[in-house]
């Protein structure tokens, strides 16, 4: 029995209420059912598949009602797009590691998608720039969103931070604007392997092999010009110069 004091049904679909409605000659409309003379929505609550009761009452005193049964089936639209749990995830290997040490994965990116089956089923994959640039060293797993190492990485190569953009797009999207992205910064640690490299110029024009002073020059007097250099960073690249072996002649190094 319907009266003043009964409240609606309704459609509970992802937290929000929604109108139960029908197709009517092509068009969509909402199913009412008629109380006290006035006609009000009728709600159900959905899931995938639900059998929502249509109440008629007619006017009559005591009113009188009928119901049936409608089986209703709700199809999925792939309406959402995939969506990271964080935009930024963070990690770190040591140059010349064996990507073993590091096992499955460096860390793994996750991102949820709230339609159903394939519609919400996520598969993940280095960008095209990534892929470019650093793929033949860090891969992801398409189906868990594992970010691995694939090979050894040169700090001197590749940089201090290497960042991956990784996309996440749902199984039965094609484009590529439905695809979520979230970085991967992983930062180099550099080792300390490669030795400092020494070039030694004569200020005389023609001296090849040998460095020449005129006898009785004056001391202080500059004979050579050394440059080195070291591609590591930090304490690993800083050099400390001097003289091994004098032979009996004194000389200085002068830094500049």
């Amino acid at each position: 029995m319907v009266s003043d004091s009964v409240q609606p049904l309704v459609i509970a679909v992802d937290d929000s209420v929604q109108p139960l409605v029908i197709a009517v000659d092509d068009s969509v409309q909402p199913l009412f059912v008629a109380v006290d003379d006035s006609v009000q929505p009728l709600f159900v609550a959905v899931d995938d598949s639900v059998q929502p009761l249509v109440i008629e009452v007619d006017d009559g005193t005591p009113a009188r009602s009928a119901s049936f049964v409608v089986d209703l089936v709700v199809t999925d639209v792939n309406d959402h797009r995939p969506v990271f749990e964080r935009s930024v995830y963070e990690t770190e290997v040591r140059e010349n590691a064996d990507p073993a040490t590091y096992g499955p994965a460096l860390i793994t990116v996750r991102a949820t998608d709230a339609d159903d089956g394939a519609n919400g089923l996520v598969r993940y994959r280095l960008s095209t720039r990534s892929s470019a640039e650093f793929g033949q060293f860090f891969g992801v797993d398409a189906a868990t969103g594992a970010v691995r190492l694939l090979r050894a990485v040169d700090h001197e190569a590749v940089g201090s931070v290497v960042v991956l953009d990784v996309l996440a797009q749902d199984e039965t999207s094609d484009s590529a604007t439905s695809a979520a992205l979230a970085s991967v910064r992983v930062r180099v640690r550099d080792a300390n392997d490669n030795a400092p490299a020494v070039k030694v110029e004569s200020v005389r024009r023609g001296d090849e092999g040998a460095l020449r002073v005129v006898e009785n020059c004056a001391n202080g007097t500059q004979i050579a010009r050394v440059t080195v250099s070291d591609a590591d960073t930090g304490d690993a690249g800083r050099v400390d110069c001097h003289l091994q072996h004098h032979n009996g002649v004194r000389t200085h190094v002068a830094c500049c």
